[in-house]
């Protein structure tokens, strides 16, 4: 970790030690302020690094910051020119969000959503984001004790290799939410 951090401070400007740097801090390390603070430094050079930006949404979530990162996610998934994996990892993490908000009653409609853009992609097409950090951050949110079981459910939905599979757990993800709520 300390070899990407030396990297960085010599040569700020260099992405694949930022993207190794940003990637252990949150999947591996689950140290959410240092991962926060390295997107922050990037983005005061690369404003308009939409990988970034969207990566930023979510240590938003897992630094605790819901309402900023809710309000992130509508701006991200406002954009045309976001790729669809990352559209569809930013759906996904819509509803831990939605939850962390206290807005359950919205779950169903945002999984919906995810279930309408998922459908629309080819047969090959599988979520590609990591969510390590973020499931480990569920785990230790007290607020999000009550959701843990649904949501390790809803997180292995996501992480099928194909569309198919996909759409069926997160069918079935949708409906294990409404017999809970």
């Amino acid at each position: 970790m300390d070899s990407y951090t030396n990297v960085l401070q010599l040569y700020p400007a260099d992405e694949e030690a930022y993207q190794r740097a940003s990637w252990l801090y949150h999947e591996v390390l689950f140290a959410f302020p240092d991962a926060f603070a390295l997107n922050q430094r990037w983005l005061e050079r690369h404003p308009d690094d939409l990988n970034v930006l969207s990566d930023f949404a979510e240590k938003h979530f897992t630094t605790g910051r819901f309402a900023a990162c809710a309000e992130r996610l509508t701006a991200l998934l406002a954009r045309p020119d976001v790729q669809p994996d990352v559209a569809a990892g930013l759906r996904v993490l819509t509803i831990p969000t939605l939850l962390a908000l206290r807005q359950p009653a919205q779950v169903p409609a945002a999984i919906d959503a995810l279930l309408a853009y998922v459908m629309a992609q080819t047969d090959d097409f599988q979520v590609t984001w990591s969510f390590e950090g973020v499931k480990h951050f569920i785990g230790q949110h007290d607020g999000l004790a009550p959701y843990q079981p649904w949501l390790q459910q809803f997180f292995n939905a996501v992480q099928a290799e194909r569309r198919e599979a996909l759409v069926t757990g997160l069918q079935a993800a949708r409906q294990a939410f409404a017999d809970k709520n």
